[in-house]
């Protein structure tokens, strides 16, 4: 996990042990659209950066067989041509792929449209769905669009694509990181327990039975997290903290929480008793 997200989550953890209810919303409604603007903006200027710079490669690429103009080959195509290097693995390079591909589909629409009118113009209407089957059957097919008016759509391609794909993923990491927030200062995995409405086992204790049943240690929660990071002694000293000054409330939540779910289980019990009181006038008569 990036630095970054770490510095995001802290701000997070701050906000919901500081603030009362009203104002904890707010804030995480400030900080998401500052966070997401921010995030947006740096990943639309590289995304253009790349693909601007990378344009003969992509073309190559992707449309060396489909263009009427003498296109500059490469000496091997990669895929994706954003990312250099090849680990399948590495989220970076299933995100350039996704990047690619939707900057790809785009480009081929815009090209799609551009043969349409350019066939209405010389006389010979054609719809997309002829284009479209051209494209998929023959093999000579080329776009109808010239060099420089196939640069005009591959910029405009670009542009579009990577604004919509920045603030996709904007969204995405605010969210990640609100999430990891959250679970980190609820200690939502071991809230989480199975349906109140089914009694638990006396062999199995139950997550929150388990969760009173002994004082909570701050570094448990951060342990348990739901992603694989090595945090610093600092990073891991100050979420220790916060999740310290979250857990002073805990023992009154966590009693009241054990009472209603014995309250739950008394029901349970009573509509097993009627419905074995019901099954046997039954039987009788």
């Amino acid at each position: 996990m990036a630095r970054r997200m770490i510095w995001d989550m802290q701000r997070i953890a701050d906000h919901l042990v500081d603030e009362d209810e009203t104002s904890r919303e707010t804030q995480l409604r400030n900080w998401t659209n500052t966070i997401v603007q921010q995030a947006a903006e740096i990943r639309h200027e590289r995304y253009l950066q790349v693909y601007r710079e990378r344009r003969v490669r992509v073309v190559s690429a992707y449309f060396s067989k489909l263009l009427c103009w003498q296109v500059r080959s490469e000496d091997e195509a990669r895929f994706p041509v954003g990312e250099d290097y090849e680990f399948v693995r590495l989220p970076s390079f299933r995100r350039w792929v996704r990047v690619e591909e939707q900057l790809v589909c785009h480009l081929v629409d815009l090209l799609i449209d551009q043969h349409v009118a350019d066939c209405r113009q010389m006389g010979s209407p054609q719809t997309r769905e002829d284009v479209i089957c051209s494209l998929r059957r023959e093999e000579r097919f080329r776009f109808s669009a010239s060099e420089e008016t196939f640069n005009q759509l591959y910029d405009r391609s670009v542009r579009e694509t990577a604004a919509r794909v920045a603030a996709e993923e904007a969204y995405e990491y605010a969210w990640k990181a609100s999430c990891n927030a959250i679970t980190l200062v609820s200690d939502v995995a071991a809230a989480i327990d199975e349906p109140l409405l089914v009694p638990p086992s006396p062999s199995v204790p139950t997550q929150w039975g388990r969760f009173t049943a002994r004082p909570l240690d701050p570094e448990d929660l951060i342990c348990s997290a739901p992603f694989d990071v090595l945090l610093t002694s600092e990073d891991r000293e100050r979420l220790r903290r916060t999740l310290s000054d979250a857990l002073r409330s805990r023992e009154a939540e966590a009693a009241k929480l054990e009472e209603q779910e014995a309250s739950q289980l008394l029901l349970s019990l009573e509509a097993i008793v009627c419905g074995w009181i019901s099954f046997y006038l039954r039987e009788d008569l």
